[in-house]
C-alpha cells in the first residue's frame, strides 16, 4: 500500500513537471515570436519614413519652402512595444533610429542627400500617438528636418 502511494505521487510529480516544462517553453517561444514580429514591423516603419524623408526632401528643391506631412503608422506594434523613432545627422547623413523602450529592439538605418545642404534634424516621435509628423523645410542652403 505505501509502495503504491510512492509510485504513483512520483508518477504525479513527473506528470506535473512535464505539464510546467512544456508551458514554460511555449511562453518563451511565444515571447520569442512576438519579438521577432515587431522587429520586421519595426523595419517596415523606418523604411517607410526613409522613404516619405527622401521623396520630401527631393520636392523641397526650391529654397525657402516648407513640406509637412502626416504618415499614419500601424498601431499594432505600439500596442505590444512601446518604442520611439527619432532622427539624428551627419554632414552627409540622415539617421533614423527606431527602438522600444526596454531597447529589446533597436534599429537603424541612414541614408545619404546631396552636399550641397548643412542639416539639422531634431524631434522625437513616441508611439503613443498614430500620427508622425515630417517637416522639412530648405533655407538658402539649410536643410531643416523635425520629426514628431
Amino acid at each position: 500500500m505505501a509502495s503504491q502511494y510512492i509510485t504513483f505521487m512520483i508518477v504525479f510529480i513527473l506528470g506535473l513537471s512535464v505539464v510546467v516544462m512544456t508551458n514554460t517553453m511555449f511562453i518563451s517561444m511565444s515571447a520569442q515570436f512576438q519579438e521577432n514580429i515587431a522587429d520586421i514591423e519595426m523595419d517596415q516603419i523606418l523604411s517607410r519614413v526613409r522613404l516619405n524623408l527622401q521623396e520630401m526632401i527631393l520636392l523641397v528643391s526650391d529654397s525657402n519652402l516648407t513640406i509637412q506631412r502626416e504618415i499614419d503608422l500601424p498601431t499594432i506594434l505600439g500596442e505590444r512595444f512601446r518604442y520611439s523613432i527619432d532622427l539624428s545627422n551627419t554632414t552627409t547623413h540622415i539617421i533614423i533610429k527606431g527602438y522600444t523602450i526596454n531597447r529589446e529592439i533597436y534599429q537603424t538605418m541612414a541614408f545619404s542627400i546631396e552636399n550641397k545642404y548643412i542639416i539639422h534634424t531634431s524631434g522625437v516621435f513616441q508611439s503613443t500617438s498614430k500620427l508622425l509628423n515630417l517637416n522639412v523645410r530648405i533655407t538658402s542652403n539649410f536643410l531643416t528636418i523635425s520629426i514628431s
